[in-house]
C-alpha cells in the first residue's frame, strides 16, 4: 500500500523558461525519484493535454497523469476517468471564437487541433514550449472528444465578451502574464480531478501533498491535505496553501519533498 500520493503543477512549477528553467532540474529529478521509492505515487496533474506532455516531464517516469485541467486521469496507462465536453458546447464556443477572431485550441487526450488569427498565438506556443508537431489544424477535426480549450486573445474586450457568453458554463483560467486562458466545464479542475484520482486508489485527502503555482491548482492546493505554492505563485493560491517554497530555478519542489520529510534532508541546503 502507498504511503500517500504527491500530484505535482508542471509549468511554474517543474520548469519556467521566464526563470531560465525549460526542464526540471537535476533535484527535482532526484527528488521524485526518491519519492517513489519511499512508497509515495509521483502523479502529474497538469493543464496540459496527453498530446502535448513534454518529453522532459514524461521521463520523471510519473505513476499516474492527470490532464486538461482535472478532465482526465490515467495510472501506469491505464485510464481511470474521462470526462469530455458537450459537443454542443464546444461548437457553440468555437463559433464564437471565429466570430471574435480569437486564436484557439481545442484539447484531447490524443489530438488537439488549433486555429489562429494573431501572431500571439505563436508567443504561446513558445512561451509554453509547445510544438506545433502536437497540433493539428482545426479543418482536420472530425470526431475527436474535448475536454479542455483555450484561447489566445489580443484585447481584454474579446476575452470578456466569451465570458459574458459562456460564463455560466465555463471556467476561464488566466495564464500568468500571457493573454490567454485555459478554458474548462465549470465544476471540473484539477481539485477533482485529485479527487476522483485518490478514490480510484483507495487512498484519503489527507495523504495527499499538491504542489502548484497558479490560479488553475487553487483547487487542487485546497482538496489535498497539504497544499504547497511555489515562491512564485497567484495572490489567490498563496493564501490557500499550507506552505510556500522556494523558486524552479532554485530547487523549490525538491526542498517542499524534503520539508515534509518525503525525501532526505539534504535538498534544504
Amino acid at each position: 500500500m502507498w504511503q500517500g500520493a504527491v500530484f505535482f503543477d508542471y509549468d511554474g512549477t517543474l520548469m519556467d523558461r521566464d526563470q531560465g528553467v525549460s526542464a526540471p532540474t537535476a533535484k527535482s529529478r532526484d527528488a521524485i525519484r526518491q519519492l517513489k521509492q519511499n512508497g509515495y505515487l509521483a502523479v502529474l496533474c497538469t493543464g496540459r493535454s496527453l498530446a502535448y506532455i513534454p518529453q522532459d516531464a514524461k521521463n520523471l517516469e510519473f505513476d499516474g497523469y492527470i490532464t486538461t485541467n482535472g478532465a482526465y486521469g490515467q495510472m501506469n496507462g491505464t485510464e481511470l476517468f474521462n470526462q469530455p465536453l458537450e459537443e454542443e458546447l464546444v461548437q457553440s464556443f468555437q463559433n464564437a471564437c471565429e466570430q471574435l477572431r480569437i486564436s484557439y485550441t481545442l484539447e484531447g487526450q490524443k489530438e488537439c487541433f488549433y486555429r489562429a488569427f494573431s501572431p500571439l498565438y505563436d508567443g504561446w506556443l513558445k512561451r509554453f514550449h509547445i510544438s506545433t508537431e502536437s497540433l493539428l489544424p482545426m479543418e482536420q477535426r472530425k470526431h475527436t472528444a474535448i475536454n479542455k480549450m483555450m484561447i489566445v486573445y489580443d484585447e481584454e474586450e474579446q476575452r470578456n465578451q466569451l465570458l459574458k457568453a459562456f460564463g455560466n458554463r465555463l471556467v476561464f483560467d488566466q495564464h500568468i502574464q500571457y493573454t490567454s486562458c485555459d478554458v474548462s466545464r465549470r465544476g471540473t479542475n484539477k481539485g477533482t480531478g485529485v479527487e476522483q484520482f485518490l478514490a480510484h486508489i483507495n487512498l484519503s485527502p489527507k495523504q495527499a501533498y499538491a504542489i502548484g503555482d497558479s490560479d488553475n491548482d487553487l483547487e487542487m492546493i485546497r482538496i489535498a491535505g497539504t497544499g504547497i505554492a511555489m515562491e512564485k505563485h497567484s495572490e489567490r493560491l498563496g493564501q490557500s496553501a499550507d506552505y510556500i517554497t522556494d523558486s524552479v530555478a532554485n530547487d523549490g519542489v525538491a526542498k517542499a519533498l524534503a520539508h515534509f520529510r518525503l525525501v532526505r534532508q539534504p535538498f534544504l541546503r
